[in-house]
């Protein structure tokens, strides 16, 4: 995120209202994405969301880094905001169901955690990237991360049930 803040300032240079809409197009879409993962997640499970969702936003940063106007980002982000409702809503429950009941009181910090680097480094890994690389190099990798996020819940089977938990 931080790399598509400096993409939209420094070389698209949106105007204020122009980040606004694109910030709001996600916005929207992740609020009424809720309901529709919500319902599916509960007729088809949670890990199938969470793989569809996590497969699709790791297309964002690819499609931001292929353009060169502000005129389809709020389509991206809006696209961008559908899966990452997904990915939101299961992905903690996800942890609960992993983590033993002893230790459920520090998930919170898990879920705090892309937070607070942020607060220890003195530059931005987004913003080295964005300086001795480009912004489009930037996002590029980002996208691979994601997808690379993709496949470790994938194989690591994040989310599946074993299946003494699901006889039980």
């Amino acid at each position: 995120m931080p790399l598509l803040r400096t993409l939209l300032v420094r070389e698209l240079k949106a105007s204020d209202m122009t980040i606004s809409f694109i910030n709001t197009a996600q916005t929207v879409v992740l609020l009424v994405a809720y309901l529709l993962w919500t319902r599916l997640a509960k007729r088809t499970g949670e890990r199938r969301v969470l793989l569809i969702c996590a497969f699709g936003a790791s297309f964002y940063p690819f499609l931001t880094a292929l353009t060169h106007s502000t005129g389809p980002l709020a389509i991206y982000a809006g696209i961008n905001g559908f899966f990452q409702a997904g990915v939101d809503l299961v992905f903690f429950d996800i942890m609960l169901d992993t983590c033993p009941p002893q230790n459920q009181g520090v998930t919170s910090v898990f879920t705090k955690r892309p937070s607070l680097p942020p607060c220890f480094w003195r530059r931005s890994p987004a913003l080295w990237l964005a300086d001795h690389f480009s912004l489009g190099w930037g996002q590029l990798i980002a996208s691979a991360l994601r997808l690379g996020g993709f496949v470790l819940l994938y194989l690591l089977g994040v989310g599946r049930r074993l299946k003494s938990e699901a006889a039980g």
